[in-house]
């Protein structure tokens, strides 16, 4: 009996490869309305579709939703693979959540081949709260003024013309573009890169792991911690800026404002900092391995020793630290500076 088991399991595998190929294409389409008035949210799990936010000036929420599924499966059995979205309102809240099923399926198959598309599109006035949860599926939301609460895994998020009282966003793999933001701002992310323009925060906190920020054209209060990735921050205006990174560079360029307390730390990365010649503080730049460079002249530098620099711009006011262990740092005024 024990010698016949391999030539059963032999014969069963055949068997199954021999088998017809299931194949079966889904397609729904799902659309919902609701009156809405300020104060409500709207919460969206919306797995791995795409969502588009856009506003309009009427009090409702509409939503619209396309899915398409093509699944190809060689085996025995059947499967009932189906999409669903259940639509609910309770109190102020209108939540929306779109789910794969696979209810009753008996299925014992050797190659699964899955294929899929789906998307949100949302329409509804600016002052709905927006929070969704999502994995693969990209969000883009445009001309918005109530929080948003972004969570997603491998998508992508855009947000455009963003004015409100707070956006957090948590992300994995994807990447997040923001353009045109007033608000307090809270990102965590892992592998992504940040780009974000022509923004104005009363406070702006991001986590970062391995992906690099490039902020550009920002006025607000920064606190930023980077891992592997490199910070580069142009045409910026801050009174409070504290970056750091581990192994990533930190690019700074100041152009306007007073700043009051500026500290860059890096640890195996390079420090460049570029400063507008009106711009009055004291600086400090430390590297135990890495080269010091001042670009300013002469009579700023009040201090100079190994490993050390320090001095005054236009009678100082503000404060700029830069350390780096490892790194260089070099510090630039422009033409005109004293």
């Amino acid at each position: 009996m024990t010698r016949l088991l391999p030539a059963c399991v032999a014969t069963l595998a055949l068997g199954m490869l021999g088998s017809a190929a299931f194949a079966e294409t889904i397609e729904r389409e799902f659309h919902e309305s609701f009156d809405v008035r300020e104060g409500m949210r709207l919460h969206l799990e919306h797995g791995d579709g795409d969502v588009s936010v856009e506003p309009w000036d009427r009090d409702v929420l509409d939503i619209e939703v396309h899915y398409r599924g093509d699944v190809t499966i060689i085996g025995f059995g059947r499967t009932d693979a189906d999409f669903v979205v259940d639509f609910r309102e309770r109190g102020d809240e209108i939540s929306v959540i779109g789910r794969e099923t696979a209810e009753g399926g008996i299925l014992i198959g050797i190659n699964t081949k899955r294929r899929y598309e789906y998307t949100y599109t949302i329409k509804a006035p600016s002052y709905l709260e927006l929070e969704s949860l999502g994995e693969d599926g990209d969000v883009r939301i445009r001309g918005w003024r109530a929080d948003v609460e972004t969570v997603v895994d491998d998508g992508d998020v855009i947000l455009e013309d963003i004015q409100t009282g707070r956006v957090t966003i948590e992300m994995a793999d994807g990447d997040l573009e923001i353009r045109g933001l007033e608000a307090e701002l809270f990102v965590t992310a892992d592998d992504s890169d940040l780009t974000i323009s022509d923004c104005k925060v009363s406070s702006g906190r991001l986590r970062m792991e391995d992906g690099d920020l490039e902020m550009s054209d920002c006025v607000g209060d920064f606190d930023v911690v980077s891992d592997d990735g490199d910070v580069r921050m142009r045409s910026m205006q801050t009174s409070k800026l504290d970056v750091r990174s581990e192994d990533g560079n930190i690019y700074l360029e100041l152009v306007g404002g007073k700043p009051n307390d500026v500290n860059l730390e890096s640890d195996d990365g390079r420090i460049e900092v570029e400063l507008d010649s009106s711009i009055a503080l004291s600086f400090s730049l430390a590297s135990d391995d890495g080269r010091l460079v001042v670009d300013a002249p002469e009579e700023a530098i009040t201090e100079e020793r190994r490993g050390y620099r320090a001095g005054e711009l236009n009678g100082g006011g503000g404060r700029l630290r830069a350390r780096s262990s490892d790194g260089s740092i070099r510090l630039s005024v422009s033409s005109g500076g004293t």
